[in-house]
Formats: structure tokens, sequence, C-alpha cells
């Protein structure tokens, strides 16, 4: 997430929707603190933080909401942005299998072999816990004031960036997962499944 006290903006990033596009081009918008340097920010000569490094980089809306006072959160322009959840699996699956990172079921996902054999595991295991709606909604309630769209990234953050009020900034492009088409990763019974267990997804989204 990031937070501005200048523009007065929380974004909140929802994983594998571009969020580390937008975080990136949002960045210098953003106020730093000062803070205890790694030898990699000497050698890199970063002096300073953002102070939304305070808090998760994917936190929740409603978990925010708890630990930061009500004058900032309430009045602040809050936004985030969603994804196809059928696409949304596909990025998710792929950010797992081609990058190195910290996700505490890596070695599990990468060792079953495929992304129908990923969308049985998961949803077993993850699928329904790990909804878009969780960062977006608190006790059935929307409690962001916009949520844009990976499918038009570009017209939607300049329609945040029009808001707010802030300068021209070139949209950056990060961390993409490499992969083809989503349509061509699902059989009728794997969408079926996506569909079933992420409808509220679907349905609030408008997908």
């Amino acid at each position: 997430m990031l937070i501005s006290h200048k523009y007065k903006f929380i974004f909140i990033h929802v994983w594998k929707t571009g969020g580390t596009s937008i975080y990136e081009s949002l960045l210098p918008f953003t106020e730093t603190k000062d803070a205890k340097q790694s030898l990699m920010d000497r050698l890199l000569k970063k002096e300073r933080k953002p102070v939304s490094l305070d808090f998760e980089k994917h936190i929740m809306t409603g978990e925010l909401k708890k630990k930061i006072p009500s004058n900032y959160f309430d009045p602040y322009f809050k936004f985030a942005f969603v994804r196809n959840p059928l696409s949304w699996e596909v990025s998710y699956y792929h950010f797992i299998t081609q990058k190195r990172n910290n996700h505490p079921q890596q070695e599990v996902i990468r060792n079953l072999g495929s992304f129908e054999a990923f969308i049985d595991w998961a949803a077993e295991n993850e699928m329904e816990k790990h909804s878009q709606k969780q960062f977006i909604y608190q006790s059935g309630k929307k409690i962001v004031d916009f949520v844009g769209k990976y499918e038009r990234l570009n017209e939607d953050l300049q329609q945040v960036k029009s808001i707010l009020g802030l300068p021209d900034f070139e949209m950056q492009h990060i961390n993409k997962s490499l992969h083809d088409d989503y349509k061509q990763y699902y059989t009728p019974r794997m969408e079926a499944i996506v569909r079933d267990k992420l409808k509220e997804d679907f349905e609030l989204f408008n997908y």
C-alpha cells in the first residue's frame, strides 16, 4: 500500500492487479521518513523510506482502518485495482512458478506440475480465502472510494490522477508475469470451479 499526506490518498495493493507498477508510479508523491539503512540502501545511496513501509505491502483496507487514525483514513481518497478472477488466477500461478519470492506455498504449487492441478489444489485449500473482495470490503460494505480495473489500468489510473490533482507522470510497467491469454488455460470444468469459488468477486466487480 501507499499513503500520501500531501495528496491525501491511500492506495490498497491487491496482488497481481498491476499494483507494483502503480506503486512505483505513485511513489514520488508520497512522504518519506528517516529509517535504519541496510547495506544495500547505503550502496545505492538510498537515505529515506516511504512512510507506507510501516504497513504490510498487501494490507487489506479493513485491517489498515484499524491501524491508522480516523482523521487520515476517513477523508483520504482510498482506491484499489481488481482483475478478472480467471486472469488473476493465471497471473498468480505464473508469478509463483516463474519468479523467486517468499510465498509460503511456493514449493507445493511448483510441484503440482500444471495449472489445472493448481486450480484443483487452490479450490480445496485457499481460493475462497484469497478473494479480491477481502481487500476492499468490510462486513459487506465497500470501504474504498474507487475501484479501478487491471483491464483498463492506464485509463483508470488517469482518472485517479485527475481526482487527486497529481502532476503528470509516466506509468511504469513492472513485475509482469509471462503467460498467454488466460482463456487458453481453462477447460470448462476449471472455469466453473473458479466461477463458483470466487462468485462474489465476479459479481461485485462486474466480470
